[in-house]
């Protein structure tokens, strides 16, 4: 067995479901019912099939691309004034000439150039030294606890599985290509749609007279009395339920399509998206990052197509639907630090993920693993746990309980742009210029240790004042007044929850503050 099948076979494991009463996809389920009447395969989730539905006004998309066999961050984010670099790398070095700048220290590899464009426009986040601090260098170990969001044995469903069990569209997840669904969007009661690149989904072609009048008759059955009892008429309910969201999908394989692999996947979730049938989380991946050998050509060819990728996604992207949609690399593990003797790179841990979108705090996170203090292993340390980055997503981005989905509480980055009341855009670059609740009024708050999940919104109780995190304020807050906090010290303000006890608050400029007034229409 190779080593890149290696990656192919642990996948392949964690695209099936963990037991057997999820091992259909919905539309493997349906051509399999239709065919054999069979109702003992039936998935759980399938008793609860809802409509697919358009965004919410405060709704965010997240598109997933995983980078299978373990992408190599140190050759594509290149430490280019680090001599370490040079001498764990050798002939795998790429030069600091060669590489597009980005400031810090650190360079693209020269195949991003779509990439440095964005990462020049402010919108790409690089977060340094992510990993897992229970890697073992297994592709199946490391994936399944990428997917799952833990690295606790025994968790069955993944992190954004579980975010995904609480939205009501059937369309909330999708994962677009032939690989089916894996697990990290597969939840404790449901599971993401998966679209093959090709098309020809069960009940969307009506072209054919016989096949239209079946599919008319399933749907009839729905919502009433199929004559088969309570399991006829819920496989009546699923089977109807699918054909109109395969007929709802069916647009975006017209055109057709001439690319392949990433590029065609990421085409496609673009079209899905632009449909706005309340799709969330969008899942796309690619492999041939295990790169042990002859790595300069096969990892320049990786990453060119996630840049053509990335690029085409973009532009094809509706405007409405692009500043609400960010997407997120990942990969199992990185790659050793020393070249090995087949002009490639062993299994390491920690790498860099990258974050693009309009709405991406653009810039370097984490802390970037030193070169000269590698692991036992050889490896580069962890500076960012995972669990990290799921979190701020989660929280930040999905407006979601990330503790409660990930069972833990993890420290967050600072990869979004602050929004204030209404999802107004706050001067992201003065950290110092926030609006929080304070006293039943919405305050602006001159501190810099103010985080923006820290700018207040409205909760579940529209009565009740603003919690942190959450979903975003109203446009106007009733009765609320922007006013300039005065504690009397540093210690009331502590105590009013306007600072950390380790910060420092100082007065908003005036001019600022009446900006932030205009841009929330208050008086």
């Amino acid at each position: 067995m190779s080593r890149h099948s290696d990656f192919t076979t642990a996948y392949q494991a964690l695209c099936q479901p963990i037991t057997s009463s999820q091992a259909l996809s919905r539309r493997r389920f349906l051509q399999a019912a239709a065919a054999t009447a069979s109702v003992a395969a039936l998935p759980p989730m399938m008793g609860e099939m809802a409509e697919a539905g358009a965004l919410g006004a405060n709704d965010r998309i997240l598109v997933v691309v995983m980078m299978g066999g373990g992408n190599d961050s140190l050759n594509t984010v290149i430490p280019t004034n680090n001599p370490a670099y040079q001498d764990h790398r050798g002939s795998l070095a790429i030069p600091g000439n060669q590489t597009l700048p980005i400031g810090g220290g650190f360079g693209l590899h020269p195949s991003l150039t779509y990439l440095k464009q964005r990462w020049n426009d402010g919108d790409v986040a690089i977060v340094h030294g992510v990993g897992n601090l229970a890697d073992d260098h297994s592709h199946f170990t490391s994936l399944a606890q990428w997917m799952t969001g833990s690295s606790t044995p025994g968790v069955l469903s993944g992190w954004l599985g579980r975010y995904l069990d609480g939205l009501p569209s059937v369309m909330s997840g999708v994962s677009v290509g032939d690989q089916g669904v894996p697990l990290h969007l597969i939840g404790d009661n449901s599971m993401a749609v998966g679209l093959p690149r090709r098309g020809d989904l069960f009940g969307a072609d009506l072209t054919n007279a016989f096949e239209r009048i079946v599919y008319e008759s399933v749907q009839q059955y729905a919502g009433g009395s199929s004559g088969k009892g309570p399991l006829g008429d819920l496989i009546a309910d699923v089977q109807a339920a699918s054909i109109d969201t395969a007929q709802s999908v069916e647009p975006i394989y017209t055109p057709t399509i001439a690319q392949d692999g990433l590029v065609a996947d990421m085409k496609l979730a673009a079209r899905l998206i632009n449909l706005n049938l309340g799709v969330r989380v969008v899942n796309v991946g690619f492999t041939g990052f295990d790169t042990h050998d002859d790595q300069p050509e096969d990892h320049a060819a990786c990453l060119r197509e996630l840049d053509m990728a990335l690029q085409i996604f973009f532009n094809d992207l509706n405007p409405a639907r692009r500043a609400r949609t960010t997407v997120m690399t990942f990969s199992e593990f990185g790659r050793r630090a020393e070249a090995n003797d087949s002009n490639g790179t062993d299994h390491g841990a920690a790498g860099a993920m990258f974050f693009v979108g309009d709405e991406v705090r653009g810039g370097f996170h984490g802390e970037h693993p030193s070169l000269t203090r590698l692991t036992e292993r050889g490896d580069l340390a962890t500076t960012v746990d995972f669990r990290s980055v799921y979190a701020t997503v989660l929280d930040q981005w999905l407006h979601a309980d990330a503790n409660q989905i990930l069972g833990g509480n993890y420290e967050r980055l600072r990869l979004f742009r602050a929004t204030g009341a209404g999802g107004v855009q706050i001067d992201p670059g003065v950290q110092e210029q926030q609006v929080v609740w304070q006293n039943g009024q919405w305050v602006v708050v001159s501190s810099s240790s103010v985080e923006p999940d820290a700018v207040t919104a409205v909760p579940v109780d529209p009565t009740g004042p603003p919690r942190r995190g959450g979903e975003m304020a109203p446009a106007r807050p009733l009765d609320a007044d922007i006013t300039v906090p005065t504690p009397s010290s540093d210690l009331e303000a502590y105590r009013m929850g306007l600072i950390s006890s380790d910060s420092r608050l100082r007065r908003p400029d005036v001019g600022r503050r009446d900006h932030l007034r205009q841009l929330l229409n208050l008086p």
